[in-house]
């Protein structure tokens, strides 16, 4: 039953079906499997101590991979990539954090390398918001960790809302970007980066008084 479960994903498998992932009841991860007339052909749930969440999903080579958030107590959130097999069962889950905080996944997709992924971080020391890129190999290990572009001035916040693929070496991002008052103006962003965090275009549209 999907009557508890917030759902954040939702792709289409190499099998016609789809591949769901996201919460119920505010802190179990769950994943679902559907076939293609929308009937649950299986799910799967994973409890952290405090919360848990799915937020992306893609289908990989034998199986799946999520990216979400694993929260030990209110105050250590990180980042994770879990990847399972064709029936959900995990095969290794790592945890991530950049600034000593948390990420906001935003995209996850192959690359040739084994995985990338777009997320949002909290910068403790600024506190503030910056985007970056991680590169990790197929086994979850990090190989690269990027700022894209330059981060906004002190005390501005940058989030990446969502990305899209063009190619394996650019991508497009929409963000907003505000400061910390509350009659602060809000911009929204779209830039078109490379595979190495590199701004190859960019466009401001003017927001609104917060």
């Amino acid at each position: 039953s999907f009557q508890y479960a917030d759902l954040y994903d939702l792709v289409k498998t190499s099998d016609g079906g789809y591949i769901a992932c996201g919460k119920i009841f505010g802190q179990v991860a769950c994943i679902y499997k559907i076939d293609s007339f929308g009937n649950l052909q299986w799910s799967k749930f994973y409890i952290a101590p405090f919360s848990k969440v799915f937020e992306r999903v893609i289908e990989v080579n034998g199986g799946y991979l999520f990216c979400g958030l694993h929260t030990n107590s209110g105050v250590d959130t990180r980042t994770i990539l879990l990847r399972t097999d064709e029936n959900g069962d995990s095969i290794w889950q790592k945890d991530y954090g950049l600034f000593n905080n948390f990420l906001l996944p935003a995209a996850l997709f192959n690359s040739t390398q084994g995985y990338l992924f777009f997320v949002t971080a909290y910068d403790n020391i600024e506190l503030r918001y910056v985007n970056c890129l991680l590169k990790v190999d197929i086994n979850g290990i990090v190989l690269d960790s990027i700022l894209i572009d330059v981060p906004a001035p002190m005390n501005k916040h940058d989030r990446l809302r969502n990305v899209f693929k063009i190619n394996n070496n650019k991508f497009v991002l929409s963000c907003f970007r505000i400061g910390p008052l509350a009659s602060d103006t809000v911009y929204a962003e779209a830039k078109i980066i490379d595979s190495s965090g590199n701004t190859l275009h960019h466009k401001s549209f003017l927001g609104f008084e917060w």
